[in-house]
């Protein structure tokens, strides 16, 4: 096993992506079943799902719940907008799944040493802030923090913290090692599910029009929005220019095997074993990357 003390100043850095994070859960569970094990943790949209159950060291829970074959509709499915009016239910994701079809490990997540945050964007700030699992133990608290986490913009409501609205923390830091490095982690490892070759597409003017009449009362976030593009390509490139330093170990797909919103399970688990198997190909320079 490798010791959280051991591993004191390297953090874990997990991108969104909606169902492309069945990458994400194959690295992750590859990491699990290795028992490696980072103190710290920040995760973005569907990084979060991941997340929690990385720590709360459920192998298989979030590829369980994000490829259902057949036991329930699945979370990411166009049926859904008939009944939750929108292709994504959170309420299955946060809620039923946790809270009764398939069992969230509340008790090891809450007695975990791994530190965490989930990324969230204030909509009236236009700005990234980063949440901790609530001290008090709040089941709710924790979901709703995950929901806001994971809530795209367009597709899902505002979730309300505190009566503050939030949408998907991937608008405003979708890759946040910056973060991680602010909170002192100086090496990190950063799991991604886009392939190194991915270029950001520019926005179509009508889609900018529709973010400005939809949210139109968030000003900061209509700004936010219209930036995302270059942003994120700018995000990338930093990547790189830490990666050459060795201070980033970047895990990230060789080739895409399924989409944002991929509606082919069989798609899913090739993207799933492919996670896998990039990551145990590679657990001797994790180890000797995190030692």
């Amino acid at each position: 096993m490798t010791d959280i003390k051991n591993s004191q100043k390297v953090g874990l850095v997990l991108e969104g992506g909606a169902n492309r994070g069945i990458f994400t859960s194959g690295v992750l569970d590859c990491l699990k079943k290795n028992e490696i094990y980072l103190p710290y943790v920040i995760s973005v949209s569907v990084g979060t799902c991941n997340a929690i159950d990385y720590i709360s060291r459920q192998i298989g829970r979030t590829k369980d719940c994000m490829i259902p074959h057949g036991r329930n509709t699945p979370p990411i499915c166009w049926k859904n907008i008939l009944k939750k009016k929108s292709p994504i239910n959170l309420d299955m994701v946060f809620d039923e799944y946790p809270n009764k079809l398939i069992p969230f490990d509340y008790t090891t997540f809450w007695n975990s040493d791994i530190v965490s945050e989930f990324v969230v964007t204030n909509c009236l700030t236009g700005s990234a802030e980063y949440f901790s699992p609530p001290q008090n133990r709040d089941k709710k608290r924790l979901m709703q923090i995950c929901r806001a986490s994971c809530s795209m913009p367009y597709i899902l409501p505002e979730v309300y913290i505190d009566n503050i609205p939030y949408l998907d923390g991937g608008c405003s830091d979708p890759i946040p090692f910056k973060r991680a490095i602010k909170m002192g982690y100086q090496k990190n490892i950063v799991i991604m599910t886009r392939t190194l070759e991915y270029i950001p597409k520019k926005k179509a003017t009508w889609l900018k029009k529709i973010e400005r009449v939809m949210y139109s009362k968030y000003p900061n976030f209509v700004k936010l929005l219209s930036q995302a593009d270059e942003q994120y390509q700018k995000i990338l490139e930093e990547i790189k220019v830490f990666e050459n330093q060795k201070k980033l170990l970047v895990i990230r797909p060789t080739q895409e095997l399924a989409k944002r919103m991929e509606q082919n399970q069989n798609h899913m688990e090739a993207f799933y074993k492919h996670g896998y198997d990039v990551t145990n190909y590679r657990l001797n320079e994790i180890r000797d990357f995190i030692q």
